[in-house]
């Protein structure tokens, strides 16, 4: 089992982290730790005496690294950074200038960074780095951003790269972001205007489809499009009491 923090959390799945033909499964105990399995038990990726542990919301693999992002509504002093294997612990490095958040992509040799649902401040904020190779700091002192549908009163809930663009999931609306070799050229569209996502963990990708729920509703987007798939099964919420992401039976 996964180890918890006396005091309780919510553990997490992070993701999958790949080297040389390994895999090492992150997770996050949802209270003040992070850890990675070793087969056999679940490790802490900070070793001992490190100051600034935190439960990592969220996890993507960039330049063989494992790059973890710590919560924006805590606030505090607690960066977010990369970690790698090696030892027993592997090493994390922190990174001051990483943005705090809870969905994080890859898309064209850039990360791109969202704090999220339920974050206190820059909700509707989107960061990314610097292009990975390029001159100047990966990610600068002064943050690259733009914002999204800001002042509408909707949280971005998750990030997704699909195809040539990223998708943007708000509480109840989705949007596409497209550009070709310069972010700030860019250009952002609404693709649906009246149907969101519950949780950022409400969503699955399978093949070229996209699977979520909105409003207790299951949907499938493809090409661009989504269609509610539950018509005939409608979906009955159960209680989310200590629940991390949306639950519901059939």
């Amino acid at each position: 089992t996964m180890p918890l923090n006396s005091a309780g959390g919510q553990p997490s799945l992070l993701g999958y982290y790949y080297l040389n033909g390994a895999s090492y499964l992150l997770a996050s105990d949802g209270y003040g730790d992070t850890y990675y399995f070793n087969g056999s038990s679940w490790v802490s990726i900070f070793t001992s005496g490190y100051s600034y542990k935190f439960s990592a919301t969220a996890m993507v693999q960039f330049d063989g690294k494992a790059w973890l992002l710590a919560d924006k509504s805590t606030g505090g002093t607690i960066n977010g950074g990369y970690w790698v294997p090696g030892g027993t612990n592997g090493t994390f490095t922190a990174v001051s200038a990483l943005p705090k958040g809870n969905t994080i992509v890859s898309f064209k040799n850039r990360l791109w960074v969202s704090a999220g649902q339920g974050a206190s401040v820059d909700s509707t904020v989107i960061y990314y780095s610097n292009g990975f190779g390029g001159s100047g700091a990966f990610w600068p002192s002064t943050p690259n951003l733009f914002y999204v549908g800001a002042g509408d009163g909707q949280d971005i809930v998750k990030l997704v790269v699909y195809y040539n663009s990223i998708l943007i999931f708000k509480q109840n609306s989705i949007y596409q972001f497209q550009f070709d070799t310069d972010p700030t050229l860019g250009y952002q569209s609404i693709m649906a205007p009246s149907v969101g996502l519950d949780h950022r963990n409400s969503l699955a990708l399978w093949e070229n489809y996209i699977y979520f729920t909105y409003d207790d509703r299951a949907f499938e987007l493809v090409n661009s499009r989504a269609s509610q798939i539950n018509v005939k099964v409608p979906f009955v919420a159960d209680s989310r009491a200590n629940i991390d992401a949306s639950q519901a039976r059939a």
